[in-house]
């Protein structure tokens, strides 16, 4: 008898984490499937420059970790006996929002392209495409914020003065872009 001991097959907590251990294996699986696919069908293809294209190839890393975030997360809730560390599932909680976040940001850098390619060309010039590329500044600072405050909260942080800050902000940035 030493120190350790490994459970053999025949025990309950084995037969209990073989379960969520084999989904984990398949999520992992099933991430790099639609990846690949990903890339494949919608990335590669060399069909006409649609907006499902652009925002396909915008997306493509993060909904893959955004897959894999919370499919670790869920699985990791259905592990019995098994006590989760506090920063697993804390890492796990952070990829889950910065994958998100990076979606949203990826579908507006996505639009943003595909205007000023196929759109832009065709109007009036350099105006519109300095307007496209300040909406998509504005967006991934707003983006940013939502996802620091979620972030935040989460960890019961209080973001009063952080949400005054930000409304100050933006009225002396709307004072400023008023002329």
């Amino acid at each position: 008898e030493g120190l350790l001991r490994w459970p053999s097959m025949g025990d309950s907590r084995v037969d209990g984490m073989l379960g969520p251990l084999v989904a984990l294996v398949l999520l992992v699986a099933v991430a790099g499937l639609v990846r690949l696919l990903w890339n494949r069908l919608l990335v590669r293809r060399r069909a006409p420059a649609l907006l499902g294209r652009w925002l396909a190839q915008s997306t493509a890393t993060p909904v893959f970790l955004l897959i894999l975030a919370v499919g670790t997360q869920l699985i990791l809730a259905q592990l019995p006996g098994l006590r989760v560390s506090p920063s697993l599932n804390a890492a796990t909680y952070l990829l889950i929002v910065a994958s998100g976040t990076w979606v949203a940001y990826g579908l507006v850098k996505g639009v943003a392209a595909w205007y000023l390619s196929r759109i832009a060309p065709h109007g009036p010039g350099k105006p519109d495409a300095e307007l496209v590329l300040l909406f998509r500044r504005v967006a991934q600072v707003l983006l940013l914020f939502t996802a620091l405050t979620v972030i935040l909260e989460h960890y019961n942080f209080k973001l009063t003065a952080l949400l005054g800050v930000a409304g100050v902000a933006s009225l002396a940035a709307a004072l400023a872009a008023k002329d």
